[in-house]
């Protein structure tokens, strides 16, 4: 009845509206998420989906008026609201593409700007949920682009369309940008907020400007959780409760960010703190029948019972929170809860929990990671097309400018074929001339007969013929010069073809070599890594036998001469050989210990069988039984498996505690083994006399240094003149975690 009574409200809501665009009314779905919010109780969202959604297409099969044309934008509008806030079971982001697509074009057709931007929102936010953040982010470019003529109260919208760029940078990874683009949009909330309040300020407008405040600060506190800055995002969210505080704001607002106030609360070692933020935010989801929210609860309450080394209360909230991330499909959190299992079952020794948590954590995280490679291919391709595109626009351009260069040519040859035509009737003329005066000349010496008249006249006619002949040497000169003129362009027009085959034959012949020469280095670096691990493997071999050997024939030797020793009876013997009997005696005992820890040190059957920890304590048990100096062992945790690490490691402990017991007259010397985030850090100390200036060069440093040449590690050295000596050195675990899966 209650699902039947809202659907006619909505009907009666929807049928009353007025009659112009700006009085039209939906329920107001965020009025009734609130009111629903504040009473603690379930909205029964899915009845309103429905009635929306048939009122939508009763609008869409019919001839619309003025008023409807408005009705029909605001229906698609909830629709795909609706898709977005997860209020209804259906999580289908083509659907709320498909809507937000009808909103788009309903809403361009009657210019309504609010739901225009709305729709770019909501279309950039299902490429988002389909993992195509390329896509979204080329939408919410293309919104902002639309945005750039908004002024006056319009203005705000701009921020749905920054909101979504910040958003796709972020899920980009691209935080740098993704945090510019927000404080764009907080800018401009600013200058908007600003203006509003010139009219007056009333409770209404507060509440408005705050959840655009609160909801802002909360985008940017993601940001800085994302990237691990759990100080910087706890400030924003701290700075967003501020103004939801402020704006009297829905409860599911507050208890979302009280959520990830506890997150970093607990990340920033404030477990107690956190735990309480977080609980107080999961008991409103469960009150409310939140079905997005509860999964993120028990996965930080899982990390904080980890942390404070509760495992059993770790599982328990990793396994709800589990049920509750599958339903929400949140693979982030399903990782997390796997880690968390993982890691608190191994502590409480359930190999087969920890196992099962272990295979379904590096799932989880195969998935992301192949989110992660999709998203860079896609950024990838569109980098490429953009190129294309590039290069097209350079092509057309090339194009477009030899068109105009052979104009050019073209506009040169006809002006040549003018001025030819010009010189020709300027012959004319000329010809025409000399024809006149010669006429002239014939009536002249024909009306004179006298011979002062001819003389006359013949003088004329000199004159005449060298100012014609001058005439006819400036037409040739003028012909020479344009005929050069010609043979030049032809020659610069050659050239520049010419000059353009080489440079693409020579660009050509350069990205041949460019790409011959990474193929060889690749194959260059594949035989240099081959030839390096078969080095390792030999020497390895190679002291095992050489452990071996000094264990069977030379121990073997040592013990026949002690048992032949042994057979000498003393008494017999005088002072002084008995002397040099209990000193050869004493040698040979020596000797025989010597050769066994030097064979045991080559190949120690600890370092094999229970790796570094354990050897390190047996070697320095041997010392402190037979030498003056004792050595204490300070091992942290170490979570790392690299048995190559391990053997050079050793190698250079013992290196080092030879040293110390030939050269440091040391009383005292401590080994410090602890891994520190992605290095293992070893430092060896003593209280001795310090390294001389004759030692510094010596052959066991050499030999230290080559063996942190072979695990990419470093070597510092801090002595003082007896006060002692201090050696750290750091190797890098991932390197070596990386060549080994190489391999």
């Amino acid at each position: 009845m209650k699902n039947a009574a809202l659907y006619f409200s909505v009907l009666l809501t929807i049928v009353f509206a007025n009659s112009y665009a700006q009085s039209v009314r939906l329920p107001n779905l965020n009025d009734t998420f609130k009111a629903a919010d504040l009473a603690r109780k379930p909205v029964n969202a899915d009845s309103i989906f429905a009635a929306t959604k048939g009122l939508f297409y009763s609008l869409e099969s019919k001839t619309r008026n003025k008023r409807e044309d408005t009705l029909i934008v605001l229906a698609a509008e909830r629709i795909a609201y609706m898709y977005y806030n997860n209020r209804i079971a259906q999580k289908n982001p083509d659907s709320m593409m498909h809507y937000a697509e009808k909103l788009l074009k309903y809403a361009t057709n009657i210019q309504y700007n609010t739901q225009i931007f709305k729709a770019y929102d909501y279309i950039g936010i299902a490429y988002t949920i389909k993992t195509d953040y390329q896509k979204a982010l080329d939408i919410s470019l293309e919104a902002y682009k639309k945005a750039s003529d908004l002024k006056g109260a319009d203005l705000i919208l701009s921020t749905y369309a920054l909101t979504r760029i910040a958003s796709s940078y972020q899920l980009l990874r691209d935080y740098e940008n993704s945090l510019i683009y927000h404080k764009k949009a907080l800018e401009i909330i600013g200058i908007c907020r600003a203006n509003d309040m010139k009219t007056g300020v009333t409770p209404e407008k507060v509440s408005k400007w705050a959840l655009s405040y609160a909801y802002k600060y909360d985008d940017i506190g993601v940001v800085y959780a994302e990237q691990k800055q759990y100080a910087e995002a706890l400030k924003n969210y701290q700075q967003a409760l501020d103004y939801i505080h402020e704006g009297k704001l829905s409860t599911s607002i507050e208890m979302v960010t009280l959520m990830e106030i506890g997150r970093c609360q607990i990340h920033l070692n404030k477990i107690d703190e956190g735990v309480a933020n977080v609980r107080k935010a999961l008991k409103y989801f469960e009150e409310t029948n939140n079905r997005f929210y509860p999964f993120a609860c028990y996965t930080y309450l899982a990390k904080a019972a980890y942390l404070k080394g509760d495992y059993p209360l770790a599982i328990q909230y990793a396994e709800k929170s589990e049920e509750w991330a599958q339903a929400a499909m949140a693979i982030k959190h399903e990782a997390d809860n796997y880690e968390v299992k993982y890691l608190s079952a191994k502590k409480m020794q359930k190999y087969d929990m920890a196992l099962n948590a272990y295979e379904r954590y590096n799932i989880m995280n195969d998935s992301i990671s192949n989110r992660r490679k999709l998203t860079q291919v896609l950024s990838l391709q569109k980098k490429m097309e953009t190129e294309r595109a590039r290069a097209e626009f350079e092509r057309q351009e090339l194009l477009q400018k030899a068109i105009i260069d052979s104009s050019l040519r073209a506009n040169e040859i006809l002006l040549l074929k003018n001025r030819n035509a010009e010189a020709e009737r300027l012959a004319l003329f000329e010809k025409s001339e000399r024809d006149e005066l010669e006429r002239k000349f014939q009536i002249e010496q024909l009306k004179t007969s006298s011979e002062k008249t001819r003389l006359v006249q013949q003088s004329r006619i000199r004159n005449l013929s060298d100012e014609a002949e001058r005439k006819q040497q400036t037409q040739q000169f003028l012909w020479i010069g344009l005929g050069m003129l010609g043979l030049l362009l032809l020659s610069l027009a050659w050239n520049f073809r010419n000059i353009q085959k080489r440079k693409r034959e020579t660009e050509l012949i350069n990205e041949q070599l460019e790409q011959k020469v990474r193929e060889r280095t690749a194959e260059l670096q594949k035989s240099y890594d081959e030839i390096k691990e078969a080095m390792q493997r030999g020497q390895t071999i190679e002291r095992k036998r050489m452990a071996a050997d000094l264990h069977d024939n030379l121990g073997s030797l040592l013990t026949a001469i002690n048992i032949s020793l042994d057979n000498i009876s003393p008494e017999h013997l005088s002072e002084r050989e008995q002397k040099i009997y209990a000193n050869i005696l004493s040698m040979t005992e020596n000797a025989y210990s010597e050769v066994r820890i030097l064979s045991h040190n080559l190949m120690p059957e600890e370092l094999e069988k229970e790796g570094l920890e354990n050897a390190l304590k047996r070697m320095l048990q041997k010392i402190n039984h037979n030498q003056r100096i004792h050595f204490d062992l300070v091992i942290d945790e170490l979570t790392y498996h690299n048995k190559h690490i391990d053997l050079n490691v050793y190698s250079i402990c013992l290196e080092l505690v030879q040293n110390i017991i030939k050269h440091s007259r040391a009383t005292g010397a401590t080994i410090y083994v602890a891994q520190k985030g992605k290095d293992l850090l070893l430092e060896v100390t003593d209280n001795g006399r310090g390294i001389q200036e004759n030692q510094q060069k010596g052959i066991g440093l050499k030999n230290i240094q080559g063996r942190l040449e072979a695990i990419g590690g470093e070597l510092f050295i801090n002595s003082e003149i007896d006060k002692g000596t201090k050696f750290t050195i750091l190797v890098p675990l991932m390197q070596n975690e990386l060549l080994v899966n190489s391999r």
